[in-house]
């Protein structure tokens, strides 16, 4: 009886992983280029991983992908941390370009 019972287990097993997983596993991102390459070079230079200089921030390493790859710009309290950890001006670090103002229309920083 043990048998048909390990059987029929099996069978609904398969039945079950069959169908796939529906949950995406990995987020997507908008793309693979590489928005912030001088974050990124200091990150290389200081030879820190993304997921412990995220852990040092007390952000997810998400955040850091995005702020590299994504162009997305932090809070103004990750900027000042970020920056204190790499030894870096914050204006520096998180420097938008000036064609991201002409794109949307904001007016260019003095």
């Amino acid at each position: 009886m043990e048998e048909d019972e390990i059987a029929d287990k099996s069978e609904r097993a398969r039945a079950v992983l069959s169908k796939g997983i529906r949950k995406k596993r990995f987020r997507r991102l908008r793309s693979w280029e590489v928005k912030n390459r001088y974050l990124l070079g200091l990150l290389f230079a200081e030879d820190l991983k993304i997921s412990d200089f995220a852990e040092q921030l007390g952000a997810s390493h998400r955040a850091v992908n995005a702020w590299i790859y994504e162009g997305v710009l932090p809070g103004r309290e990750r900027r000042k941390k970020a920056a204190d950890i790499l030894r870096c001006p914050e204006e520096v670090l998180f420097m938008e370009p000036m064609s991201e103002y002409r794109k949307i229309g904001k007016k260019i920083p003095d």
